[in-house]
């Protein structure tokens, strides 16, 4: 069970009453029981792919199908939870979990140097009712649709445009149910530059428009937020052995405050700045020694809470043996 506890003015993303809203001053917790339950298991996945084109534009185009699903009920399992809905994995009471993922990728044509188009649909449905008062779903959906341009043997293009529907729910015994459903559109195009095996230089570019779903419905609409999100991408060979990689963003954020699916005491939206550096470096034929810095600013947003910059590094050393 998860039980409702005082943390702190700020600190919690629930009110007194149970209540999501982000920001409060309370925190559910897990209380175990000490009586087992018994929760039966059926899992099943399957993929079909039709491969097609001679040519060399058009040799390796696809069309590929996946379906996954997970279902854990509470005792005997039912005979359709083999091949688990979406809306079974949404609305049914007595599943512990149920998960379903649904995809369907084209690729045409994907040695054109012209136009190599990608397109995928995408569902991902999630309901979680491990505790016995307090359940969460997630219902994401995505359409995307990519096109590929080759002019040189060293330099490529992309542009992919997007659409996503996002919806998120939780309900408990105590609190208002919580629903709230996010819309965006948006496109990310980059300009890619590889000489030769040992640089590649990216630039890149994302402008995204979010609204809920009760707001407006155009990227005029007061309730839409705009983000632009625009950096380099870099790849070099450290010798040999070695090889770095550093990404940076600079994000331009208008209209609404953006919102987080579910809010917590995080805020959401992209951060104005945003960059990562990785090094790899093989000291040995087996051991391999790798660190990873990534800075996130937030100082120049107006939205609370206040945020100081954060920066956070990793080593580490890989032996193989």
């Amino acid at each position: 069970m998860r039980r409702l506890v005082f943390v702190g003015a700020g600190k919690g993303p629930y009110d007194a009453f149970g209540n999501l809203v982000g920001n409060g001053d309370h925190d559910l917790i897990v209380d175990v029981s000490p009586d087992l339950a018994r929760v039966a298991r059926a899992a099943t996945s399957a993929r079909a792919t039709w491969q097609f084109g001679e040519s060399e534009a058009w040799r390796g185009s696809r069309v590929e199908v996946d379906f996954e699903s997970e279902a854990r009920r509470r005792g005997d399992l039912k005979l359709g939870d083999a091949l688990l809905s979406p809306w079974v994995a949404l609305g049914d009471s007595g599943l512990s979990r149920g998960a379903v993922t649904q995809r369907i990728e084209t690729e045409l044509a994907p040695g054109a140097r012209a136009a190599a188009l990608r397109f995928r649909i995408e569902r991902r449905v999630n309901g979680d009712r491990s505790y016995e008062n307090f359940a969460q779903t997630t219902d994401g959906r995505v359409l995307t649709a990519r096109w590929r341009a080759r002019p040189a043997a060293t330099v490529s293009s992309d542009v992919e445009g997007r659409w996503k529907r996002d919806e998120a729910g939780q309900a408990g015994l105590t609190g208002t149910p919580y629903r709230r459903v996010l819309r965006e559109a948006g496109v990310t195009t980059q300009l890619v530059f590889t000489p030769d095996a040992r640089l590649r230089a990216v630039a890149a570019l994302d402008a995204g428009w979010s609204h809920p779903e009760a707001g407006g419905t155009g990227i005029t609409d007061p309730s839409v937020t705009r983000t632009i999100r625009i950096g380099p991408d870099l790849g070099v060979a450290l010798g040999p052995r070695g090889h770095l990689d550093v990404t940076a963003r600079r994000a331009f954020v208008s209209g609404a405050p953006a919102l987080a699916l579910i809010p917590s005491i995080d805020p959401a939206g992209a951060p104005r700045w945003e960059g990562s550096a990785r090094a790899d470096y093989r000291l040995h034929e087996s051991t391999t020694f790798s660190t990873t810095f990534t800075v996130r600013d937030r100082t120049g947003q107006v939205a609370p809470p206040a945020r100081t910059t954060e920066v956070t590094g990793r080593a580490e050393l890989r032996a193989f043996f």
